[in-house]
């Protein structure tokens, strides 16, 4: 039988992604929103979200890349809404120099990959941004700080320089608007410990799945 790939099988990964190992946290507000509304209705806001997001990081790309702005998607005015909130934001941060998104990561010293949404620069200082879409609050959740923070380990092991600053960028989809949350200095290090407490939960439980499964 042929064996079914994984979302980072597919994207060429080699090691589970970031966000795949953050899944063994709990989310009770998501947990919530499940648990009030109908399967049919939290899958087709999933997809939805996941759309939104995905036409909002093209059009970074494409922006960053100076090769025009695509917004061809099945919600152009949430992705309207968002690229709004966005340029709002580049606007109003002058001192935020983006230089290149979509960069594929890994981390080989502790088996972890992903996708790092933008690298950029304040006064020739690297920095690492994420960008999230969000309704309503534009809340920055403490397990943002925690990808964020894998990014930049990963990133400091590949390049091997210092990152000092980690962005997380909520942007607007709903109304136009952003949020920004800062990660730096011991926090940094702090966030990255509950990643890798997060890292070892994931692969001690594939490893235990493994056992039981065997006998």
């Amino acid at each position: 039988m042929k064996k079914e790939l994984t979302h980072e099988e597919t994207k060429g990964y080699k090691f589970p992604s970031v966000t795949t190992i953050l899944g063994v946290l709990r989310k009770p507000a998501l947990e919530y929103w499940m648990k009030v509304n109908t399967a049919e209705f939290c899958d087709a806001e999933s997809n939805r979200a996941k759309e939104i997001g995905t036409a909002l990081h093209d059009a970074i790309f494409q922006h960053i890349g100076r090769t025009g702005i695509d917004t061809t998607t099945q919600y152009p005015e949430e992705v309207g809404i968002c690229i709004q909130s966005f340029m709002i934001f580049k606007q109003e941060h002058p001192e935020i120099k983006l230089t290149a998104s979509e960069l594929k990561i890994e981390s080989v010293k502790n088996k972890y990959s992903g996708t790092l949404d933008c690298i950029a620069e304040i006064n020739g200082t690297p920095i690492l941004l994420d960008w999230k879409t969000s309704k309503k609050e534009l809340k920055v959740y403490p397990e943002h700080y925690f990808q964020i923070a894998a990014y930049i380990r990963a990133y400091e092991e590949q390049h091997k320089i210092e990152i000092k600053k980690g962005i997380v960028v909520e942007i607007g989809k709903d109304a136009v608007g952003y949020n920004i949350g800062i990660i730096e200095g011991d926090k940094i290090d702090m966030a990255f410990d509950i990643f890798k407490n997060c890292l070892k939960i994931y692969y001690k439980s594939k490893e235990f799945a493994k056992e039981i499964k065997n006998g």
